[in-house]
């Protein structure tokens, strides 16, 4: 994936309601998304991931939250 698909689409906190919204990248990023966490632009996971880890990250307010689940993780909790 490129840079660009990783960072389309900034999404709208379920818990702030800001649009804040970053993407989470599990597993080894190549450059082009190293470069994007270091710009803000994305957060880097662990290395693995399952269906319920968050995808998205609220720049605001620190929620993490997963859309297939609609599983939101508390700022307090992350």
């Amino acid at each position: 994936m490129s840079g660009a698909q990783h960072n389309k689409g900034v999404r709208h906190c379920p818990f702030c309601k800001q649009k804040a919204g970053i993407r989470i990248i599990y597993g080894s990023p190549p450059i082009a998304v190293y470069l994007l966490h270091l710009k803000g632009e994305v957060i880097l996971g662990q290395c693995r991931s399952n269906k319920s880890s968050p995808d998205w990250h609220c720049k605001a307010c620190g929620c993490r939250w997963n859309e297939r689940t609609a599983a939101i993780v508390h700022p307090s909790n992350v």
